[in-house]
């Protein structure tokens, strides 16, 4: 079997964060697998498990009824992954920086930030389906 843009691997779950481990430790073998380095490999892995908690608690409101979304493209060019739930979206600009002093000590509030920092290139959509993380791991970083 070939993972490509044309057939990409596609699994659609219940939105229950109990369920996430298995699409993270897949995720960890795939980068493997394409030979991405050791911290690349952890990095996606840290990414990909705070956008599917993200995705079950704030976009499906922990509603295992509504189905978290997780598609994996191997490219030409680097993996592409693609997370995706029923939530509204938000928006953008109304986050706060976690680097601020007054976001210091808050209990949560980082994830985007986390993801942000951790995968070069991130992009989220949001349109009537609802909202998706789009992750792209160059090959640059084999």
């Amino acid at each position: 079997m070939t993972i490509t843009e044309q057939h990409p691997i596609k699994v659609s779950f219940p939105s229950m964060i109990e369920l996430t481990d298995p699409f993270v430790r897949f995720t960890e073998e795939l980068c493997l697998f394409l030979k991405f380095d050791r911290q690349i490999v952890d990095n996606v892995a840290l990414a990909v498990d705070e956008a599917l908690v993200n995705a079950i608690r704030h976009g499906n409101k922990n509603n295992p009824n509504l189905c978290s979304t997780i598609e994996f493209f191997v490219l030409k060019e680097g993996l592409k992954i693609v997370i995706s739930d029923h939530g509204e979206g938000f928006d953008m600009n109304g986050i706060a920086d976690p680097l601020h002093e007054d976001n210091l000590l808050k209990k949560g509030g980082r994830g985007i930030f986390l993801m942000k920092s951790l995968i070069g290139k991130v992009d989220f959509l949001f349109d009537r389906s609802g909202t998706k993380v789009i992750f792209f791991i160059s090959y640059d970083f084999r």
